[in-house]
This record gives C-alpha cells, structure tokens and sequence, in this order.
C-alpha cells in the first residue's frame, strides 16, 4: 500500500482480517490482483477473492501442472502474532472466530490455467510509470536548440560548435574496426610507429614480463570545427606496470584548473588574443631509459613460432606509459628554458618571458599549448622557435580547450560547457527532457523552522 517515511518496512493490508500492518519481508506478485474486476461495496463478505485473480500465463508457464498457493497466506500467518489492531488484541472478528472455518478458507483452490495463445500481450503493469524505448523515437519533444539561441555567434564559430558536438567517437576497439575511417586510421598509426621506429618485435625474455596495449579513438577539428582528421592512438596499459622495474618516476605537466582561470581572466582584461598548438606525437618525444615490453597490438599481422610468444620491446616512449608524460615534459622544458622561458614555481605546467609590450606567457596541458601576450609578433615568434623543435600544429585562435567553449566577444570571453552538459544528459537519457529556468522542485514551500541552521 505505501512506504511510509521513518519506518522500516513496506505497508500491507490484510485482505482477510481488514487490517493493516508493517513487513519487511514481502514478495511482489505484479500479475495478481483481487480487485481487479470488482467494485469494492459489491464484494461479499464470505467472498473468496483468489477466484477474481487475473493470472498472466507468461510467468506461471512452469507452474501449468502445479497447485497455486495463496501469496497471502504466509504474509497474514508470519504477521498475525506480532501485529494488533488500533482497538486492542481482544476485539471480535468475523473472518477468525472459528478457527475450523478459517482452515478451510486458507486452502487455495486449484486454479485452471487458461491456453497461452487466448491472452493478448501487453507491456508489463509495473513500466506504467516508466519511459522505455521499444521502438525508436523519430523526434525529440523538447528540442534543446529551442531553448538555447547561438545566433549571437559568428558562422564559422556555430560551425565549430556543432561539430565538436556531433561528433562520435568510439571507445573500444570492437567498435572502431566496424567503420572504414576507424580502420583507416589505426593502419595509419602503425604505419607511423614503424616509420619512426618505436618498437622492435621481439621474442619476450623468460624473466620479462608484458604491458598490455590498446587503441584510443580522437577526432581532431579545424578551427572552423569541420573535422580534420581520424586519430586511432595506440597506448600502453599503464597499471599493468612494475614500479621500480618499468619506471621510477612519474609526472603529469597538466595546469592546474586556478592557473588556467586567471590565465584566461587575464586575457580578457587585457583583450590579449590566444593561439592554440597542439604537439604531433608528444610522448614520443621523450627517451625512454628502462627495458619495458609490450603486447603486439590488434592490427599486427605476424604470427610467432610454435613456443614462442612475441612482444613489442620499446625503443621509445608512448602514451599512457607511466613515465612518458615526465620524460615528454623534461625535453619540452629545457628546449623552451633554453630561449628565456621561465618556469613557475606555483604550477610548473606555466612559462612566461619578457615583460611590457615583450611579454608573452605560455601554458602547457599534455600535449595542448596555449600562448598569450600583448604582441601578435612576439607570439609568432615562439611558434617558429617551438616549430624548430617539436613537430606541431598550429590551430590558431583558441576555441575549444579541455572541454570549454571559448567565444571572444566585444564584451570579454564567453566560456561554456555545452558539449559537457549534453553527453550527461544522453548518458542519463534526459535528452529530450523540458529544459526549465531554475532547476528546483516546482511549487516548493520553505519554511523557517525546517532545514539546518547556518
């Protein structure tokens, strides 16, 4: 009947001695129902409602040469000693003054099972209150875009936007190799790592072990947001590591989310523009000091010998290793200390140089860079000097970094977060939910003598 607040267990009525009482033992029966076609003041009191109960056959299909039970009858017999009415334990009930009666009336009858094809099938009664998806939908109720206006923005930045938020990306590797472009793209990764030479396949020694591999999935946009290119990205399993055989040290150059806000604020005070680089092959950069092996990746094609198990032997860096972010990051600070960059001491993933008019200040998250400064040609400067080092890619003016949509405007810098917020809601299935001004409970009355107190 309810679950009320405070109490531990669910509300019950017995249907036989007109009572109600708490259990924390029930079992749900979501095919039975004795009310189901009787009106409440047309049953009779020496009525046996088990011969009203509509009975599915999809779930007694096994019980066909069985005796159904009464679901009552153990609710009523392990309540009846522990519970009591509201007017006492000693008041007359005419369901239980004779106990020979009582006995007779708790022997469940036989009931006959009706043939499996005369019943129509209809959704389950306890999906009544739910949305679940049978057939697939062809429009969406609340469209979000009705909603949340991006005309102020100029064509290419929608264009950029939409696409960023379009785009699939799969996650494993069953998934990728069922798309052309997927497969594509991780032929071309192994391609690369034999070009530059990564690994050597190798017989794995006896008293070496393996680090697992897998692929990653990346789509990478234009700064107009059309797409640039498919990205499969093969990287090393890193918790499979050894600490102290296949590393030593470990360490992140990623910003610290403070260091990229005033970063940001200070850009939009200023009206410094911001140009985004990204590093082609990073970690692949950085030289890899310990003896680590790992599994032949999905798209190798040789086969070993009978008794032999083959491995990759890395000759240098790759993703995902533990120490390859740190041994990327050495390289990548002492080429940029080597031109007057000076590294903070509050977050090491920031360098600034120069002052005034001169100065410029660049902020590294793994493989993504973002510079800043007063002058368009001390920026263009450090771009020649970082492209004389490192293979990269200049995207230009920022757009879309760790997540934030950036919109320059005559007002400032807009930021938001729209492609976030859109893949929680399709992970919660809310998409097509109606989106409201204040998300809070509708018509909610506070009281002062509710709450805690501040």
């Amino acid at each position: 009947m309810d679950f009320p607040l405070g109490v531990k267990g669910y509300k019950l009525y017995d249907i036989a001695r007109r009572k109600f009482f708490i259990s924390r033992d029930v079992l749900f029966f979501e095919e039975l129902f004795p009310f189901h076609s009787i009106k409440e003041k047309d049953i009779p009191i020496s009525h046996n409602f088990l011969e009203q109960f509509v009975i599915l056959s999809p779930l007694f299909d096994c019980l066909e040469k069985e005796v159904i039970t009464n679901p009552f009858t153990d609710a009523r017999s392990m309540t009846e000693d522990t519970l009591e009415d509201s007017h006492g334990a000693n008041d007359q009930n005419p369901y239980t003054s004779n106990s020979k009666e009582t006995n007779n009336t708790n022997q469940a009858p036989i009931l006959t099972m009706t043939r499996k094809s005369s019943w129509p099938h209809h959704p389950p009664s306890y999906l009544k209150d739910f949305r679940y998806n049978l057939t697939s939908q062809n429009s969406t109720p609340f469209p979000l875009n009705q909603y949340r206006s991006y005309n102020a923005y100029s064509q290419h930045h929608r264009n950029y936007l939409f696409n960023v938020t379009s785009i699939y990306e799969p996650t494993y590797y069953h998934q990728a190799v069922k798309h052309q472009t997927w497969r594509k793209a991780m032929a071309l990764e192994i391609e690369a790592t034999k070009r530059i030479n990564t690994w050597t396949i190798v017989s794995l020694p006896k008293d070496h072990h393996t680090v697992g591999s897998k692929w990653v999935y990346k789509v990478k946009c234009k700064p107009d947001g059309t797409i640039d290119r498919y990205k499969a990205r093969l990287v090393a399993k890193g918790y499979n590591q050894q600490e102290g055989i296949d590393f030593s040290d470990t360490f992140s150059p990623v910003a610290k989310i403070s260091t990229v806000k005033i970063f940001l604020a200070l850009t939009a005070a200023y009206n410094w523009s911001i140009s985004q680089m990204d590093i082609n092959n990073a970690f692949l950069n950085g030289d890899l000091f310990e003896e680590v092996h790992i599994t032949l990746p999905l798209q190798t094609s040789q086969v070993p010998k009978k008794g032999e198990k083959l491995a990759c032997k890395l000759n240098k860096s790759i993703y995902d290793l533990k120490q390859a972010s740190r041994q990327w990051f050495l390289k990548f600070a002492a080429a940029i200390s080597s031109h007057g960059f000076i590294q903070s001491k509050v977050d090491y993933s920031l360098f600034t140089r120069g002052n005034g008019s001169t100065f410029v200040a660049l902020l590294v998250y793994v493989d993504d860079l973002l510079l800043t400064g007063p002058s368009p040609s001390v920026i263009n400067s450090v771009k020649n000097t970082l492209k004389a080092h490192f293979k990269l890619k200049d995207l230009g003016k920022a757009k879309y970094f760790l997540g934030l949509e950036l919109s320059r405007s005559q007002q400032g810098l807009m930021l938001s977060q729209r492609k976030y917020c859109l893949r929680i809601l399709e992970d919660t299935r809310f998409l097509d939910s109606k989106p409201v001004v204040a998300p809070m409970d509708s018509n909610l009355k506070l009281c002062k003598s509710e709450g805690y107190g501040l």
